[in-house]
């Protein structure tokens, strides 16, 4: 934070910026490339108009609402809107295949140790067999 960077343009422009804030999306390919200015800067460094503009990110209240409102605008504008479910569907997958390994693994986990607790109260048993024997021949009641 507060660094001063030189960003190079294709065409060979040099423009000095500062850094004044890092964010983090969780996506290491994304955050590896992507950085963030305002929109004169922008336009700036690319060489053009105030017009120009290449994509707009909305942020919800509500994210369930993302698909409706991005269908509704690519109607109303006749433009190509991309919600936040159908941008970030790989991450979602990632996150519900660690989800499910992370089930098996417990549930196999809890099988393994039911299996041992029953093996041991099992051996308990046997062994106590002989005992509960002597002591019934000679006259303990079961109780």
């Amino acid at each position: 934070m507060g660094d001063r960077i030189q960003v190079s343009t294709v065409s060979g422009g040099i423009f000095p910026l500062k850094i004044v804030g890092i964010y983090q999306s969780g996506l290491a390919e994304v955050d590896n490339v992507q950085s963030y200015v305002n929109l004169k800067t922008a336009q700036r460094i690319l060489g053009q108009p105030e017009n120009y503009i290449t994509d707009i990110h909305i942020k919800l209240f509500d994210i369930e609402a993302a698909p409706t409102m991005a269908k509704r605008w690519e109607r109303q504008f006749d433009i190509k809107a991309i919600d936040i479910k159908e941008a970030n569907a790989q991450f979602e997958t990632g996150s519900n295949i660690r989800n499910l390994i992370t089930y098996a693994v417990s549930i196999t986990l809890l099988i393994v140790a039911g299996f041992g607790i029953y093996n041991i109260l099992n051996m308990l048993i046997y062994e106590k067999m002989k005992d509960i024997a002597i002591l019934k021949a000679t006259g303990f009641s079961r109780k």
